[in-house]
């Protein structure tokens, strides 16, 4: 399903042809999924790179407003399989008019294929990019769970607009951080 707020990208889409499967076993009735990807005209390897600087990610997403690592450099750090550090990050964000605050965890970093991150405190949520090479480039998905208190839930999965909107916060990212990643390559 191609996004009507912008004009039409050839590869760029929600894709709702796979169910989000949260990186916890099972979905509660207080989760809501959401996803979306877009085909970029570059390597996994640097769009890993961009993406894994995660201080940088409100350059490229509207609603976030700040993303700041809360862990000591000099801090015993867990490292992923390809050495990155899993570090400890404060998230806020700005959505309608409402402002969110949280603290989570990278829980995966496999170079250059997939950063995964959960929650440890504020809004509940968790997620992973994933980046696979194919003709056109990389294709990148985005898809997040959120944990809502139930009645939000409830509403939310009742009314698909919200969800949609959601959705299209999360393409305009991506279309945003192709655009930017590009820039930065050229």
């Amino acid at each position: 399903m191609s996004v009507d707020t912008q004009p039409s990208e050839k590869y760029d889409e929600i894709d709702r042809s796979e169910e989000v499967v949260p990186m916890e076993e099972g979905i509660s009735k207080k989760d809501i999924c959401v996803s979306a990807s877009i085909d970029l005209p570059f390597g996994a390897d640097v769009a890993f790179n961009a993406f894994v600087d995660l201080p940088r990610q409100p350059s490229w997403s509207s609603w976030l407003r700040s993303v700041k690592y809360i862990d000591d450099d000099d801090s015993d750090f867990e490292y992923s399989s390809c050495g990155i550090p899993l570090r400890q990050t404060k998230w806020t964000i700005s959505f309608q008019g409402l402002k969110f605050s949280w603290k989570a965890r990278s829980t995966i970093i496999e170079r250059p294929t997939k950063i995964g991150w959960e929650s440890i405190s504020g809004l509940k949520n968790q997620g992973c990019v994933t980046f696979m090479e194919n003709e056109h480039g990389t294709r990148m998905t985005l898809a997040m769970t959120f944990v809502a208190p139930k009645i939000v839930a409830t509403l939310l999965r009742r009314s698909s607009r919200i969800t949609s909107t959601i959705e299209k916060v999360l393409m305009s990212t991506l279309v945003q951080f192709r655009d930017i990643v590009l820039e930065d390559v050229e």
